[in-house]
């Protein structure tokens, strides 16, 4: 559990987490999978879990579905 908390709060993240609330904002469904791709499947929802409500579902439902589980 430590490890995970240390690995959310690295400045990284950070970055990922305001490149996925832009894009969500704007709907670019190209950069959130370019974003996905680029930093993977854990990290990306680790970056998710963070931002709100309705940011999650935005970036989410711009995915395709086989990219949102």
């Amino acid at each position: 559990m430590f490890r995970l908390n240390l690995f959310r709060s690295t400045p990284h993240n950070n970055a990922l987490q305001d490149a996925l609330r832009l894009a969500a904002s704007r709907q670019r469904q190209g950069y959130l999978l370019e974003l996905l791709q680029t930093h993977g499947a854990r990290e990306f929802a680790y970056a998710l879990n963070d931002l709100s409500g309705r940011t999650i579902e935005n970036a989410l439902s711009t995915l395709p579905a086989v990219e949102r589980s």
